[in-house]
């Protein structure tokens, strides 16, 4: 399967999610992705070992959801959506950009920065197949405000 492309765009100082929802297969059907882990990757450069960014189940910074409902006649379980979500947080949105001088330098010199870059969603299996879910580039927008 190939990766969906999306573009994500941040805002200075505004973290956000990252969600993957809904996903299916060819016949419409809701993926169960339960036991399954996924990894969130941003890097400034696709030719850049370095990662800015690594959320993954196992740190705790990816949560896979899956809905599901019971029939209460039949007993037979239903998957009714699911969910992968990867977040970034206020001070991680601040710090993205590193103006030279700004707070933010002095308050989180241990984060990234960068003004741009490129980023992939995996997810894996229980038997470890990975699948690239969605991947693109990343934007962030100065922001006026400094807190």
């Amino acid at each position: 399967m190939t990766a969906a492309l999306f573009n994500l765009d941040f805002e200075q100082g505004i973290g956000r999610e990252v969600m993957v929802s809904s996903w299916k297969n060819r016949a419409g059907e809701f993926y169960d992705l339960r036991g399954f882990r996924a990894h969130l990757s941003l890097r400034k450069s696709i030719d850049d070992d370095a990662i800015l960014f690594d959320k993954t189940t196992e740190n705790g910074q990816v949560v896979v959801r899956v809905g599901t409902n019971t029939d209460a006649t039949t007993g037979i379980e239903t998957i009714t959506g699911n969910q992968i979500i990867a977040t970034f947080t206020d001070v991680e949105a601040e710090t993205m950009v590193g103006l030279p001088g700004a707070r933010c330098d002095t308050r989180h010199p241990q984060l990234p920065r960068f003004k741009s870059g490129v980023w992939e969603f995996r997810v894996y299996s229980p038997s470890g197949r990975a699948v690239s879910v969605v991947r693109g580039e990343t934007r962030i927008t100065l922001a006026v405000v400094r807190v």
